[in-house]
């Protein structure tokens, strides 16, 4: 049968046409069939048809861009077909490493994923099995049925002409049409599988590329930055009053320390997926799984607590952003990595800070220096030096990966090497990333848990992980306890293992700021702030932690565990997202704050969480991030509303008007 209609094609222009737009049409459902099944086998039935036939038309519109570039070839067909099947096997596998399948932004980021593809469980399901046996029939139909187009000059012209039609309708689509607004896709950035499966993974990807762009907030304006910094006399009088500064120097009230009196060397450690699984029901009690060292150094520290965070099991660079810049991805939307995305130049950042007062400041991570765009980013942010895979040859690694401890011993030597300028070092972990089907950890580190009496291999992996790097952080203190000089160490975990969502359960009876209070569970690392005793003398208690707000953090904190009290420390706590860490930092050493670490001083006190998902008020009741939108009246919308604009500002505003960030350091 198919051979004849193939020779019926060749003899006849009429059939032959016909062939081709029944063939175009069954190509592009079956590619939507592709694009679905490996992820969401059941897709006929969770989609509803209009949103199916949306779905259709984009691929649809796809495939004749590609089929006209392939001068109407069966190859052009062929490669239609397979991008579909690499989109549907790319949401599966990526839904089960991160619980979340492909975003316009990692698409952006497919060179760092690359790079840290190792340990994962590739073994294919019957979905993908089945995607791949379908392919290939599709393939052998299509060289049976379609015959080979005879191309003229005239025709490899029109062919051109159709896919640059056909490509603009296409890019009006994307660019011009409010995919959101005409036909009510809206994907929720947490539970982003769920809006793919529910809506089609092509809407779906499409509607969060349109919110890519960040439109100034509502009352955006130089002069608006200008007052929320309160860098006219009268506003900084009145705003650093408020934040506890002083209001002739910005200092802190107490502030003793500078760049030129024994400057304590600053040490941030952002430490790849550290967390405390104990505080979820199935692993409390768990030895194992009790980052024991932490809680141990907690009780001596400065400073210590839990610290909310806007990433989850992947995309530690937000992590990065957030504590660097001060600026949160709450901000920005979901799926949004700033540091593909977006210019770091001249924006205010605790590099450039450090700087600024007179510091050597270097970034570490043992990881090519590309991944996540570090080369270009952190030049643009201000580091002196990056320190990155190359300069850790023979380095010892477990489950393939550099361990903490070469990285704390590279600090250790660059401390030697310049025992007398002051410098701010930034390391990122890279020992406990996910992966954790390796089977790679040894049998005397190995460590074993179990999750309503059952043991889960990869679970124990990460667990075996998590206890070297806790032992490791322990011994690396050990070494700064000995140094001569003082020193300030902040250390913080940049998101949870993508494990978490067989520990997290929800009540599904509450709404509301409880329901968001428990969703919060998923993005809670630990964190803290220590001192030698070099560094004590000077050091100063943050006055973040001091106010009403701080209080009110740890509150929440307790009642968003099942009621169960957070492990407490002998220390000052107090609970941040991530994008106040920085100024708690800056404010431990005493030494002078911009205008804009003022500012976020400031909105702390109405705000002490913001991140991704929700806002926590001064009262400690968490908030979606669209009810706090949607009730300006609340003082934690206002501040929010404040935020945006400051943060706008950093990132995206007139870098020749001088409106109070700090935007060079010569």
């Amino acid at each position: 049968m198919l051979p004849k209609l193939h020779d019926a094609a060749q003899q006849s222009l009429r059939v032959n046409l016909l062939i081709r737009v029944v063939t175009t049409v069954l190509v592009a459902a079956f590619g939507l069939f592709l694009a679905e099944f490996a992820f969401n086998p059941g897709f006929l039935t969770t989609i509803p048809l209009d949103f199916l036939a949306k779905n259709y038309q984009i691929l649809l519109g796809f495939l004749l861009v590609i089929y006209f570039l392939g001068q109407q070839s069966r190859v052009a067909y062929g490669v239609f077909l397979g991008i579909c099947l690499v989109i549907g096997v790319m949401n599966h596998y990526i839904t089960i490493f991160k619980e979340a399948p492909v975003l316009p932004s990692d698409v952006l980021a497919v060179g760092t994923a690359a790079q840290v593809s190792g340990g994962y469980d590739y073994t294919p399901d019957w979905t993908v099995i089945v995607s791949f046996a379908l392919l290939i029939l599709l393939v052998a139909a299509l060289v049976l049925v379609v015959p080979k187009m005879k191309l003229t000059r005239n025709l490899v012209l029109a062919n051109l002409a159709l896919a640059l039609l056909t490509g603009g309708l296409c890019a009006h689509q994307i660019l011009d049409y409010d995919i959101k607004q005409n036909t009510g896709c809206k994907v929720d950035v947490w539970y982003v599988a769920d809006s793919y499966k529910a809506q089609g993974t092509l809407l779906c990807f499409m509607q969060r590329a349109q919110e890519l762009d960040v439109d100034p907030p509502q009352g955006y304006s130089d002069d608006a930055v200008r007052q929320l910094l309160g860098t006219d006399q009268k506003a900084q009088g009145e705003n650093a009053a408020a934040s506890g500064d002083s209001p002739s120097t910005g200092k802190t009230a107490a502030g003793k320390a500078s760049a030129t009196d024994k400057a304590p060397v600053v040490l941030c450690i952002m430490n790849e997926t550290f967390t405390d699984l104990t505080l979820f029901d199935e692993l409390a009690g768990q030895e194992s799984a009790y980052p024991a060292t932490y809680y141990q150094l907690a009780k001596e520290s400065l400073l210590s607590g839990y610290t909310y965070v806007s990433a989850y099991a992947g995309g530690t660079c937000n992590s990065e952003f957030e504590f660097l810049t001060g600026m949160s991805c709450g901000n920005l939307g979901g799926g949004v990595y700033p540091y593909m995305l977006y210019s770091m130049d001249k924006t205010e950042n605790l590099a450039r800070w450090f700087k600024s007062q007179g510091y050597a400041t270097t970034a570490m991570h043992p990881c090519p220096a590309s991944n996540w765009r570090r080369d270009v980013v952190y030049q643009q942010l201000g580091f002196d030096r990056f320190v990155d895979i190359k300069d850790f040859p023979n380095a010892p690694a477990l489950r393939e990966k550099t361990t903490d401890k070469a990285t704390y011993e590279k600090i250790l030597e660059l401390l030697e090497e310049d025992p007398s300028t002051p410098q701010f070092l930034f390391d990122i972990t890279y020992q406990n990333h996910s992966g954790y089907g390796s089977g790679l950890v040894p049998e005397e580190l190995q460590v074993h848990a179990t999750i309503n009496g059952a043991e889960n291999d990869q679970m124990n992996e990460y667990l075996s992980v998590l206890q070297v790097a806790d032992r490791d952080l322990g011994w690396f203190v050990d070494q700064l306890r000995d140094l001569d000089r003082p020193v300030t160490l902040c250390f913080f975990g940049d998101h949870g293992p993508n494990l978490i969502g067989d520990l997290l359960h929800f009540d599904e009876d509450v709404t509301g700021s409880e329901q968001a209070n428990q969703i919060q569970k998923k993005y809670t690392t630990p964190y803290l702030i220590w001192t030698n005793k070099a560094a004590a003398a000077s050091a100063q208690l943050p006055q973040l932690a001091t106010t009403k707000a701080a209080k009110a953090s740890i509150g929440a904190t307790q009642h968003g565990f099942g009621g169960k009290p957070a492990r407490t420390t002998d220390g000052v706590q107090a609970n941040m997202s991530l994008n106040y860490l920085g100024v708690a930092l800056a404010q431990s050493t005493g030494m002078e704050l911009t205008p804009y670490q003022q500012f976020l001083a400031r909105s702390y006190r109405t705000m002490p969480c913001v991140n991704l998902d929700g806002t926590l008020d001064a009262g400690g009741t968490w908030h979606w991030f669209e009810d706090t939108w949607n009730n300006p009246d609340w003082k934690v919308s206002k501040t929010l509303a404040d935020f945006r604009i400051v943060q706008f500002g950093n990132l995206f505003g007139d870098r020749k008007q001088d409106v109070g960030f700090l935007r060079n350091v010569e």
